[in-house]
């Protein structure tokens, strides 16, 4: 992994990096973020610890309303997200002097490279879809067309492994909000 860096010393990096978003929403997402990683795998490898933790990696500097507010344009940005947030991302872990292979396997995992046939790339998806249930459902939903919502849930369930749908009734939201999300989970309609 590295020449003579540990893994705390890049979280710190990582954090500290976060710590500067204006709004200061970036360290909260990355704590939470690694709270679901502690529930999914109870031994990471240091290269998924460091992605997941830096997921969202300097986000605020990647504006979404540079971007149409479609779903075409959301997808773009994300996608120019990702890859602008893994180049800074790979940048700072190269200043601390890490093993080369190690970085790119960051990136890797970060712009969820092989989704579907790397567990890492899953887990760290699946850490993503509870934090977004978690941290941002209640918002996202509010306002939204029940259409809106089903096809949403849908897409965020396919994208996550068995073991963390089963973990989405212990996500920490509102009881009316999960059984919503369940009910759409589920396939049910309102």
């Amino acid at each position: 992994m590295q020449r003579g860096t540990s893994l705390e010393t890049i979280v710190v990096a990582i954090d500290v990096r976060l710590a500067r978003d204006p709004k200061g929403l970036a360290s909260r997402y990355a704590a939470a973020m690694s709270g679901w990683l502690e529930r999914l795998d109870t031994s990471p490898s240091d290269a998924l610890v460091v992605a997941v933790r830096a997921q969202h990696f300097e986000r605020w500097l990647s504006p979404r309303d540079a971007y149409p507010k479609t779903r075409p344009g959301y997808l773009a940005w994300r996608r120019a997200a990702m890859i602008d947030q893994a180049e800074r991302l790979s940048e700072l872990l190269r200043s601390l002097d890490l093993d080369v292979t190690f970085v790119d396997r960051v990136v890797a995992l970060v712009t969820k490279k092989n989704l579907k046939s790397d567990a890492e790339v899953q887990t760290l998806e699946d850490c993503a879809c509870l934090t977004f249930i978690e941290r941002a459902w209640a918002e996202f939903a509010a306002g939204r067309s029940a259409d809106q919502l089903r096809r949403v849930v849908t897409r965020t369930v396919a994208k996550m492994s068995p073991r963390a749908i089963g973990l989405i009734k212990e996500t920490d939201i509102d009881e009316a909000a999960l059984a919503e999300l369940t009910r759409f989970a589920e396939g049910r309609t309102p």
